[in-house]
């Protein structure tokens, strides 16, 4: 498969969960007129609170003076009903040299982004059915998630 089909197809799943992911904080962000997130244990509770339900963990975060990542791992959930080739899901915030992000209503319009990371490109070696394939289980996997939970 072409690396830009390859791209193509991934960036249609990242769009699925950036929806996903934006709509657990802006729902968050509606009730207390703002957020702060900043690369400690209260976001880490809170973004565990606001996407567990969606089968995600915080695997980490990593800040400097321009960006705020926030890296997601599939939980068990996902992996016990399909195949994650995916390293981790990250979520890049553009930071004001703060080295934390203020969310407001205006903020989900803009700077941010939600990107599957495939480390070892690994993926991009398969067929193209396969990886239509792939990210159709993934996003079906979410769909179960949520009903169950």
């Amino acid at each position: 498969m072409k690396y830009e089909r390859y791209l193509e197809l991934k960036r249609d799943l990242e769009s699925y969960f950036s929806t996903v992911i934006k709509e657990r904080f802006k729902h968050e962000v509606e009730e207390n007129m703002g957020l702060d997130i900043a690369a400690d244990f209260a976001t880490h509770e809170l973004v565990e609170k606001l996407l567990g339900s969606d089968g995600f963990d915080v695997y980490g975060m990593s800040v400097n003076m321009d960006r705020f990542q926030l890296h997601l791992e599939f939980n068990h959930e996902y992996k016990s009903r399909c195949t994650i080739p995916f390293s981790y899901v990250s979520v890049d915030f553009v930071n004001d040299g703060n080295y934390s992000v203020d969310l407001d209503s205006d903020c989900f319009e803009r700077d941010w982004t939600v990107n599957l990371e495939d480390g070892w490109l690994s993926l991009e070696k398969v067929s193209e059915d396969e990886f239509v394939e792939l990210l159709e289980n993934i996003r079906k996997s979410h769909l179960l998630v949520r009903l169950k939970n």
